[in-house]
């Protein structure tokens, strides 16, 4: 749990797992198998949804907002790899929403 309240106070920076390490006691191996068993989803694939799931309520929050500003305010670095996973995840391109 501690993990996941980490990943969403931190989900607009850049996150590794070395900065999750800091904190949690055991290996690298360990921590990815118990968050896997936990939530069914890496930390990686949690940290997107979460960034996915704040860039929707943006998104529907504003409907003039640029979807560059979205995708850097949720920790997206590429535009075009943010377009592409939310509509993996959405199924429709985040312009719909704007």
């Amino acid at each position: 749990e501690t993990v996941k309240n980490y990943i969403e106070a931190n989900f607009s920076r850049a996150v590794t797992l070395n900065d999750i390490m800091e904190f949690y006691p055991y290996s690298k191996a360990k921590l990815c198998r118990d968050f896997s068993s936990k939530y069914g989803m890496t930390v990686f694939d949690m940290l997107t949804k979460i960034r996915l799931r704040h860039a929707f309520m943006m998104m529907k929050n504003d409907s003039q907002i640029k979807l560059k500003s979205v995708a850097a305010s949720c920790g997206f670095n590429d535009l075009s790899y943010f377009c592409r996973v939310y509509k993996r995840e959405y199924g429709k391109s985040p312009k719909s929403i704007t």
